[in-house]
């Protein structure tokens, strides 16, 4: 899990850095490399208590991602939030993950593991309770490939409160930041994943332990 999560995390830090180019850098709120930060994360895997609920406001519609395909790693995890969290702003949805399925503890273990680096990520991942009725949730197959870009126009076919993604799922293409918002999508993601003071006062302290 610990490598996954070495791997992945650059590859989203650095997808949304070259996302929307006409941010500057200087709007990133990440100060750190992806390097300097993904070797700044120590993933456990001890036994854990489940972490605060979500505080983050209910919407009044809400898009998901499936969970079909397996237990995902941290890393698989935060690339599918970040692209529904994108879609979401597009969709005017709150990300949310089905609470009844039955792989559902992976997306504890994710809230518990991220809570100190990526605070505002960890609460949103919105754990409805109870679960959806699946006779209530629109599903729609989205892509057969992890990381190609797919056609989102067809989301905006769905009705009613519940629109969950399925498919090949892993959605891992910053082009899903790159929307019709005018940067709406990407700065909603980079907001999302903005490192928490815990974090940051960890990384801080190794540089001056490294760089003196």
């Amino acid at each position: 899990m610990a490598q996954q999560a070495a791997v992945s995390l650059p590859l989203l830090l650095i997808a949304l850095s070259h996302a929307q180019p006409a941010l500057s850098s200087t709007a990133n709120p990440f100060h750190l490399s992806a390097t300097t930060l993904s070797s700044s994360l120590i993933i456990t895997t001890t036994p854990y208590a489940r972490p605060y609920q979500s505080t983050r406001p209910p919407g009044e519609k809400y898009i998901g991602v499936s969970l079909d395909l397996g237990c995902p790693g941290i890393g698989n995890v935060m690339w599918r939030f970040a692209t529904a969290r994108a879609l979401g702003v597009r969709l005017n949805r709150t990300v949310y993950y089905d609470s009844g399925h039955e792989l559902i503890e992976c997306i504890h273990h994710a809230k518990y593991e991220t809570f100190r680096y990526f605070p505002n990520f960890s609460q949103q991942l919105y754990l409805p309770e109870p679960a959806p009725d699946p006779d209530e949730v629109w599903q729609e197959w989205l892509s057969d490939n992890c990381c190609d870009y797919a056609d989102t126009s067809k989301l905006k076919e769905a009705e009613g409160k519940w629109l969950e993604i399925t498919g090949y799922n892993y959605l891992q293409n910053y082009r899903y930041f790159n929307g019709e918002g005018k940067g709406a999508e990407k700065r909603a993601v980079l907001e999302s994943f903005q490192c928490g003071t815990w974090a940051k006062k960890r990384a801080a302290a190794k540089k001056a332990l490294i760089l003196g």
